[in-house]
């Protein structure tokens, strides 16, 4: 199973504005906490030297169950997309 939203179109509508919608990572993590109730999160910043305006931008994020079941794996992408799926 795999989920794929694309953010970037809402992304760019934000403009000059960007500030005052930023999703920051408190936001991120409290909507996962709550969605994926009992598993671990954890998020992972990157610096990606060719493309310095998403520097340091959240662009990872990982979400493990803490049992025997299938893992799940989120990932937030340069361009913001997002892609959850179970393995």
């Amino acid at each position: 199973m795999q989920l794929v939203l694309e953010l970037g179109e809402l992304q760019s509508r934000a403009g000059t504005h960007a500030s005052a919608m930023a999703i920051t990572e408190n936001d991120v993590v409290a909507l996962l906490d709550t969605l994926f109730d009992g598993m671990s999160v954890s998020i992972e910043r990157q610096r990606r030297k060719n493309k310095a305006a998403l520097g340091g931008l959240l662009n990872r994020i990982e979400i493990s169950q803490e049992s025997d079941l299938p893992g799940l794996c989120c990932q937030i992408e340069p361009y913001c997309r997002l892609e959850a799926g179970v393995p």
